[in-house]
């Protein structure tokens, strides 16, 4: 049986989904609130992680580890750096850039790649994204920039935009490329813009209507399984 662990950052990402999946059965609050839903063909892990790119890689080594997960999903609420990404709409993440990562001073990389890689992007699961799509073909595949840092300012989004042919920003998604990769473990994101190239000043007052918006669409792809 399958065991997948999924992350979303903050209780207003995973709330909706929650109350849209039934029985849910809670196994551990720390050192992160762990629920556990059952399907026919898997075990499902669902995790919140809290903000940032620290917390995400914390709390994916250990569903990894503790709890044995050898897939991990990804889902939340992004920001968009293009005037194509508007509010509310539901994406898969197809690349993942850790845009503030610079070693560029000592090692031959440009900024965002690590030294060890020959690209700076880290390469979400293809066989799930091809399996998400048929669930949900009107999403677009995606380059996220992820960073632990809020980008309001649309200058800088289009900067970010620019510099890595980037769609979409978090806080998160970088962290949990991270260890998935070193882990060998594929990963798969699906996110929901909660914030457009110039809205970023207004993700307080659009952040719930995204979450609930999108949780139907995870709620579907969870179908899958």
């Amino acid at each position: 049986m399958k065991k997948i662990g999924m992350i979303a950052a903050m209780e207003k990402e995973l709330s909706p989904l929650l109350s849209a999946l039934g029985e849910i059965t809670e196994i551990c609050a720390l050192p992160y609130p762990v629920k556990l839903l059952k399907t026919n063909k898997a075990e499902v892990y669902l995790l919140q992680s809290g903000v940032g790119e620290l917390a995400a890689a914390g709390a994916t080594q250990y569903l990894i580890t503790a709890l044995g997960c050898d897939t991990i999903w990804n889902f939340g609420v992004v920001g968009g750096l293009t005037e194509e990404m508007d509010v509310n709409r539901t994406v898969f993440v197809e690349k993942v850039v850790h845009y503030a990562f610079d070693t560029s001073a000592i090692d031959p990389v440009p900024r965002g790649q690590y030294y060890y890689k020959d690209t700076p992007y880290f390469y979400a699961d293809k066989a799930l994204l091809e399996d998400a799509q048929k669930a949900l073909p009107s999403a677009k595949k995606v380059t996220i920039a992820s960073a632990d840092k809020f980008v309001a300012d649309p200058t800088e989004k289009e900067a970010i935009a620019t510099e890595f042919s980037a769609d979409i920003c978090d806080m998160e998604s970088a962290g949990i490329a991270v260890i998935c990769e070193r882990n060998k473990v594929p990963f798969f994101m699906v996110k929901a813009v909660s914030d457009s190239k110039n809205d970023g000043a207004k993700f307080n007052d659009l952040v719930t209507d995204a979450c609930e918006k999108f949780a139907a669409s995870v709620k579907q792809l969870l179908a899958l399984l």
